[in-house]
C-alpha cells in the first residue's frame, strides 16, 4: 500500500504546561511547527469510551482478540466464508489461507498461517462488526471524532495532517473532509478509511500490508 500524497502540511504545536495535574493542550492555528502534537494521554489502560491514541488503534482495531470464528459470529446466520489456498511469502513450501466471509454488503478478509490469523482487509457497511471504543457504522460524526485524542483537537479541521505519536515512535496521515477521514501510519502498513453521509458514519474500509 502506497503512502499517502501530502495535500498540505498543517504547521502545529501544542504548548506544555508544566506543574503537578496539567497536560499540554492543542497550540492556536497558526503556531509554525514541524509536525501537529497532541495532548499527553494519561496513563493507565484505556477503557470503553476513554479516547484513544491512533498508534493503540493500530495496534487493534478491534475490541477483541480477532478470529474467523469470532468473526463469522457477529456476522451472523447469512456469513458466507470461502477460503483460497496462498503460498506463503517466505516459505514457498508452506502453504497459508486467506479467509474471506461476507455477510451482507459487509466483507472481511483474514490471513491465516502458522497459530495466527491476521485482519487483511475489511468494508465494513453495518453496525454488526464494531471497531474499538464501540466505533461503529452509524454513528455521528462528532461521536467518532470523540473517540481519539488526535481527532478531538484537530478533527474539524480539512486537508492534509503529519501528527506525530511518539509515545509510539512514528507518524500518522491524516487526511480530512466532511465526507471521509483516512487515517495512516507512516510505515504504509495500515489504512483506515472512515465515510460519512448526513454526518454519520456509513463505511468503514481497512486495508492492511502483511509482509
Amino acid at each position: 500500500m502506497k503512502p499517502l500524497a501530502f495535500v498540505c502540511l498543517v504547521w502545529g504545536l501544542a504548548l506544555a504546561e508544566k506543574g503537578q495535574g496539567q497536560t499540554t493542550s492543542p497550540t492556536p492555528e497558526g503556531t509554525s511547527g514541524p509536525l501537529a502534537s497532541l495532548p499527553v494521554k494519561p496513563t493507565g489502560r484505556a477503557v470503553q469510551d476513554e479516547p484513544l491514541h491512533l498508534s493503540e488503534f493500530d495496534e487493534n482495531p478491534f475490541d477483541f482478540e480477532l478470529s474467523v470464528q469470532m468473526l463469522a459470529q457477529l456476522l451472523g446466520s447469512n456469513c458466507r466464508v470461502s477460503k483460497q489456498a496462498v503460498r506463503n511469502p517466505h516459505n514457498p513450501a508452506q502453504t497459508d489461507t486467506l479467509v474471506s466471509l461476507q455477510g451482507g454488503t459487509t466483507k472481511l478478509e483474514v490471513y491465516k498461517t502458522l497459530g495466527s490469523e491476521t485482519l487483511f482487509a475489511a468494508h465494513i457497511n453495518g453496525a454488526d462488526i464494531p471497531l474499538r471504543n464501540r466505533i461503529r457504522v452509524g454513528m455521528t460524526r462528532d461521536e467518532f471524532l470523540a473517540k481519539f485524542y488526535e481527532l478531538r483537537a484537530f478533527g474539524r479541521r480539512e486537508g492534509h495532517l503529519l501528527v506525530e505519536a511518539p509515545e509510539a515512535m512514528t507518524a500518522y496521515h491524516l487526511n480530512l473532509s466532511p465526507q471521509q477521514i483516512t487515517i495512516s501510519n507512516d510505515a504504509a502498513t495500515a489504512q483506515y478509511q472512515f465515510s460519512f453521509v448526513q454526518n454519520r458514519l456509513r463505511q468503514i474500509k481497512i486495508d492492511f500490508y502483511l509482509d
